[in-house]
């Protein structure tokens, strides 16, 4: 899934660069741990929207959901795994 969702997110944006960091990156991650991918981009909100329709249009994607606070960003929810997006 982590692939699917780095992929979508760098054919919406080719310029942009997404970084996994948090535990899934240091391999201490649980199985009901969050998956944290910081993306740098120059049209954050365009990018989230975007992303926001081609993961509700995927086969593995329960729900994705733009929080508005002072960091933008979006909590995706698929059928096996809690993923975290911050950009």
């Amino acid at each position: 899934m982590l692939t699917k969702v780095i992929t979508m997110i760098t054919s919406i944006d080719p310029n942009c660069t997404a970084t996994v960091f948090g535990s899934f990156a240091t391999g201490l991650c649980l199985m009901n741990s969050d998956i944290d991918i910081h993306v740098k981009t120059n049209d954050s909100l365009g990018l989230l929207y975007k992303l926001q329709d081609s993961l509700y249009s995927s086969d593995f994607i329960h729900e994705a959901k733009i929080i508005n606070a002072k960091v933008r960003c979006m909590h995706v929810y698929s059928l096996c795994r809690f993923l975290f997006v911050d950009l």
